[in-house]
């Protein structure tokens, strides 16, 4: 799993709050954060209301819902593919010091949960690796899992 954008971008299968230093709380599968505290805001659209999201493939599932904080949407990608990636793209660059990701495919599918990926940034020449996880599992028992 891949995920890039000019600065950063977080999420897979789910939702995703990206923070700058504040906690946010995930109370009934919602991503819950206050409006100032969101770098990504609540998109409707892949470029509204502000921002661009895109990812690799296509899918039935429009790659915004993976930022439209609630777990009635969800952006999953192209099936039997090995590598992917989903991006948020800031017109300008922005400090991100956690993000989330919140898995909201239920008990039946954790298997389509992300195990593993890289959060990369462009620097304004190259992407750059800023985290990479791996053997992430159990999706349904821990849904929301934060990352500094």
């Amino acid at each position: 799993m891949r995920f890039r954008s000019k600065w950063l971008v977080a999420s897979c299968t789910a939702l995703a709050c990206l923070l700058s230093s504040k906690e946010a709380r995930a109370a009934d599968g919602q991503c819950q954060v206050a409006t100032d505290l969101a770098l990504v805001p609540d998109m409707t659209s892949n470029t509204t209301p502000s921002g661009t999201v895109t990812s690799s493939g296509s899918s039935y599932y429009a790659p915004w819902n993976a930022f439209d904080r609630t777990n009635a949407t969800l952006w999953l990608s192209t099936e039997n593919t090995t590598s992917v990636w989903i991006a948020y793209d800031w017109a300008t660059p922005r400090l991100v010091k956690t993000y989330q990701i919140a898995y909201a495919n239920g008990d039946c599918c954790q298997e389509r949960g992300p195990r593993d990926w890289t959060l990369q940034g462009w620097t304004g020449v190259a992407w750059m690796t800023l985290d990479t996880v791996s053997s992430q599992s159990g999706w349904y028992s821990n849904f929301t899992r934060k990352y500094v």
